[in-house]
């Protein structure tokens, strides 16, 4: 599913002339095994929360506790909830997000639409 995604996405970015895209996500991008997602999301939020805010060790921990404690067992469901999750963290600590290329010093883009 991880691939597939990718493969829309860079199919996408390539017709609009994103060639980029796909270097990017070759650097930045990790595929994990749905067994794995929610621990990976996890250590991904509590390293966002720990850079990004203003949140004590105490609170991260609490506040990842609670946030993971909403996403089902079920694999399946878990990574749309996840990402949506992800989505959400990112947008509220914009400093998280890295720009590179011509993208340094320019603000993230604004979603037309949102999760």
């Amino acid at each position: 599913q991880c691939e597939g995604a990718a493969s829309i996405y860079t199919m996408g970015t390539s017709m609009f002339g994103g060639g980029g895209f796909q270097d990017m996500q070759d650097d930045h991008c990790v595929c994990v095994k749905k067994e794995e997602a929610k621990e990976h999301y996890a250590k991904l939020f509590q390293k966002i929360y720990k850079n990004h805010s203003s949140k004590s060790e105490e609170e991260i921990s609490d506040t990842i506790g609670n946030l993971m404690g909403k996403i089902p067992d079920n694999t399946n469901q878990q990574v749309p909830k996840l990402a949506k999750l992800f989505y959400k963290l990112v947008k509220k600590y914009d400093s998280s997000i890295r720009h590179e290329g011509t993208r340094i010093g320019m603000k993230p883009p604004s979603p037309k639409d949102e999760l």
